[in-house]
């Protein structure tokens, strides 16, 4: 499914590079969300037009002045288990991506998860820009979960969690399982990466 509208996201932690130099790329006006559908993060029973409507609402009207209805972004690490990871959800999963129509004109996005190609995007040009939504059902994000590595800890946590729990016996870093998601961006020759992650963990 392709909308086109335009939109504005705030921000949320992520890692962000480029070929190019200097700031204000590409990257800095491009929101990647990850929602879970129908806002549940248990798996519930709905009909599939309920579902094409609902993600439809994500990008009908966020051109209009008055804002659109948040949803909860895992990317915003504040879920329930340890330091913001997710807890026992087995929830479908939605990947929102919006671009400005400077982008869309000669844009192709190329979405990795866990470092393994998973969709290729072209966008048609559009005076509003471009919304797009992904579907991630539960049975393929869980087989493509991964164990937490150290170098993951900066697309995970703050600096101050980081610091405070290093070295420690019993740390919550590390603890879970967790998805990244790469969204790269070739734009007139140009080359830019957008880096995002969840965590999620499981108990009583």
């Amino acid at each position: 499914m392709l909308l086109l509208v335009l939109a504005a996201f705030p921000a949320c932690r992520s890692s962000l590079s480029t070929q190019a130099s200097g700031a204000g790329g590409p990257q800095d006006a491009t929101a990647l969300k990850c929602l879970y559908l129908h806002d549940q993060k248990y798996a519930v029973d709905q009909d599939l037009v309920s579902a094409q409507d609902w993600k439809a609402q994500l990008c009908a009207g966020l051109g209009d002045s008055k804002p659109a209805e948040p949803h909860y972004d895992l990317f915003s690490h504040q879920g329930g288990g340890p330091l913001g990871a997710e807890w026992n959800s087995d929830g479908d999963l939605c990947i929102l991506i919006q671009l400005p129509i400077s982008l869309t004109k000669n844009a192709h996005a190329h979405l990795s998860v866990n470092g393994k190609p998973w969709r290729e995007i072209a966008f048609d040009t559009n005076p509003e820009g471009a919304c797009c939504v992904l579907d991630l059902p539960f049975a393929e994000w869980n087989r493509m979960l991964r164990p937490i590595r150290k170098a993951d800890y900066t697309l995970l946590y703050d600096g101050a969690a980081i610091e405070n729990f290093k070295g420690q016996a019993g740390s919550p870093l590390g603890v879970g399982k967790m998805l990244e998601f790469s969204l790269r961006l070739d734009v007139d020759g140009k080359r830019f990466e957008v880096r995002k992650a969840f965590h999620i963990d499981w108990g009583e």
